[in-house]
């Protein structure tokens, strides 16, 4: 997204009116992002080399002046960037306010294409180069993604290795976004989630459509789902975890919940309490990403997880690093110790994959044995 020219950045809570100067903006040539909310649109400025902002001083009720405060996150985080301030009513105090935190200009609504038009830097484009079709990312609001159906799983193999050859072990359930825009990374939906103080609820939803899509996998393997710890300590944990097996049909046994880095694990005894309801019940659990990130091993002893898996940058080129040769040795020799099966990740190259069986490891991941894909390509009569 940054290699398009002219990025401006259009925020504003109501829709018609983010979608109008989102398009009125886009068709002078330029590209425009689109945001209905200050997390998602702080985001933006943090990923983005956005040229220009236009945002509404009011973004999240009638009484908020919080795009004052947007004012002066970019002046911090994009200095570089021109703001416009539009609003209702352009008081003279308003005006000396919005200016003073970095505003080039305050539009009263209602306002037309060529007075916005006047007040943006120029366009690197000769002139006003009218376009049928706008260049328009929008990013959609969470209520928007969390109601609708663009948030899936694919899933990825994990195989074993052995004296008589390669046998499937599992799959790891993987969430996707059908868009173009910045949510066709899972980390950005992740993160603004996380903003919105909802990464609960969107954590439960990838976890409902992992297990749900995983029923025509194959019946031995072992799937495994990606569970933020936040999540893993809430109350109402264990009976959603029951309830999805339920209603999917899938033997508490297959599970594998993967305890990710994304947080530090802070409520222990509330995680334990879990954990034991879960594992009396026959789920296992794993301890994703190790050696980067916030670490759990210091906990290694209490949840006695069933899987170490190391995180995908030591399996890529393994073979060609002596380093992480010794690391990964460290971590097998730490696994065995505490009864854990490691699993390396990242594995892309048979050189990688022997490499890996030489140091120990017996569970591999990673493109040599199949890409992220939906489960129906990976189901038993596929």
């Amino acid at each position: 997204m940054s290699s398009y020219p002219d990025i401006v950045l259009v925020v504003d809570d109501e829709a018609a009116t983010r979608a109008g100067v989102a398009v009125a903006v886009g068709s002078t040539g330029r590209t425009v992002v689109s945001c209905g909310d200050i997390e998602s649109a702080q985001m933006i400025v943090d990923r983005v080399a956005v040229r220009s902002v236009i945002t509404d001083i009011r973004l999240t009720g009638p009484f908020s002046y919080d795009g004052l405060h947007f004012l002066d996150y970019i002046a911090r985080q994009a200095p570089q960037s021109q703001v416009v301030l539009m609003t209702g009513f352009a008081s003279a105090e308003l005006r000396t306010e919005a200016t003073s935190r970095g505003a080039v200009a305050v539009l009263e609504k209602p306002f037309t294409i060529t007075e916005l038009d006047a007040v943006l830097p120029e366009t690197e484009r000769a002139g006003l180069l009218l376009r049928p079709q706008p260049l328009i990312i929008d990013v959609p609001p969470l209520n928007e993604i969390l109601d609708a159906s663009s948030v899936f799983s694919v899933f990825q193999p994990i195989i074993q290795v052995r004296e008589a050859g390669i046998t499937s072990f599992g799959f790891e359930a993987l969430t996707r976004v059908e868009s173009t825009g910045p949510f066709a990374n899972p980390e950005f939906l992740f993160e603004y989630a996380d903003r919105k103080q909802r990464v609960g609820e969107l954590e439960a939803m990838c976890i409902a459509n992992a297990m749900r899509e995983a029923s025509v996998l194959p019946p031995d393997s072992s799937i495994f789902v990606n569970i933020h710890p936040r999540l893993l300590a809430d109350h109402g944990f264990v009976s959603l975890i029951l309830a999805l097996a339920r209603r999917h049909d899938l033997p508490l046994d297959r599970l594998v919940l993967e305890i990710t880095e994304q947080a530090a694990i802070r409520s222990i005894d509330d995680t334990m309490h879990n954990i034991d309801q879960l594992a009396e019940r026959g789920v296992r659990f794993a301890f994703d990403d190790v050696g980067v990130a916030y670490s759990h091993l210091l906990h290694l002893e209490r949840i006695r997880p069933a899987f170490m898996k190391i995180s995908q940058q030591f399996g890529t080129d393994l073979d060609l690093s002596e380093s992480k040769t010794k690391i990964i040795r460290n971590i097998v020799s730490l696994g065995r110790d505490f009864g854990c099966h490691v699993i390396l990740e990242g594995v892309e190259t048979e050189e990688a994959a022997r490499a890996a069986h030489e140091a120990g490891i017996t569970l591999l991941q990673g493109f040599l044995f199949g890409k992220p894909a939906l489960a129906a390509e990976w189901a038993v009569d596929a």
